[in-house]
């Protein structure tokens, strides 16, 4: 046994001898983790979502180690629900909560087998929300022989259908279905159209289940521009006392026509659709 006789008259002796001490304890204590521990986290990009829809959540670690779903633990308001949805994604663990009601506002939580629990994510459930359409266009320009393209601004936490519907009989043109959540651009193409098929003035119809049906305040015309044309520039070869020489001269028999681009309303955000198709 080794035994140290310390001088109680110096300071600096009892501080070595105190972080020895300190040092000692830590490391008898110490279960070989570290201050900054791995942690479950639990993300998603819907903070809000309407009642009857589907919310998706991701949970990881904060190492980005590999998880399983088999044995995870989602809690929805302190509780578990048959109404949760788990598939892998990675190292990941994708989340689903399928059936938004009311009463799943609040706190979700994640916990992998073996691991800590994450920190909780707030999640606002919203109830008797209808759609809102903005941002259509008044006059949309159509070249002929080009399809023609008008969108709109669809503000919703949910899927949603969406219609181009005359205004005269309301008869849809075309279709689209996307998933929306927040607000997003819903777009409409129309092959082959023409004059006659689009006279008049359409609005954006949009349907949501078979809870709400809006239509847009604003309707869009639809204005037909001619194909622009430009003269074909020929070189011709010709022979004259034994010699050649050329000339340029345009040929009015060929013409080439130059069909640009749709011309449509600039809008602000990203243009996208998953899927358009005409009717």
């Amino acid at each position: 046994m080794l035994c140290v006789t310390i001088p109680t008259s110096s300071p600096l002796a009892w501080l070595i001898v105190f972080v020895a001490f300190a040092g000692f304890f830590a490391l008898a204590s110490s279960d070989g983790t570290t201050d900054s521990a791995v942690i479950s986290l639990l993300t998603s990009n819907q903070s809000e979502v309407v009642v009857g829809f589907y919310w998706v959540g991701e949970c990881s670690m904060s190492d980005g180690s590999s998880i399983d779903k088999n044995g995870m633990v989602v809690r929805v308001g302190g509780k578990t629900s048959n109404r949760v949805i788990l598939f892998k994604e990675g190292n990941a663990v994708k989340i689903g909560l399928s059936d938004i009601q009311n009463s799943d506002e609040g706190e979700i939580t994640c916990q992998p087998k073996n691991k800590p629990e994450s920190k909780p994510f707030h999640l606002a459930v919203l109830s008797n929300v209808p759609p809102t359409v903005n941002d259509l266009p008044s006059v949309v320009n159509v070249v002929k022989g080009s399809p023609a393209r008008v969108c709109a601004r669809v503000t919703f936490y949910g899927p949603v259908s969406g219609y181009l519907v005359s205004v005269k009989d309301g008869i849809p043109v075309t279709s689209i279905w996307k998933h929306l959540s927040g607000s997003n651009m819903v777009c409409f193409t129309i092959r082959n159209p023409s004059p006659a098929k689009l006279q008049g003035r359409y609005k954006v119809k949009v349907l949501v289940k078979n809870v709400y049906d809006v239509t847009s305040d604003t309707a869009v015309t639809f204005r037909f521009l001619p194909a622009t044309t430009a003269v074909a520039t020929t070189t011709v070869a010709t022979t004259k006392n034994d010699s050649t020489s050329s000339r340029t001269h345009q040929d009015p028999t060929s013409r080439t026509v130059k069909t640009p681009n749709p011309v449509t309303a600039s809008l602000p955000g990203t243009l996208s659709a998953d899927r358009s198709e005409e009717r």
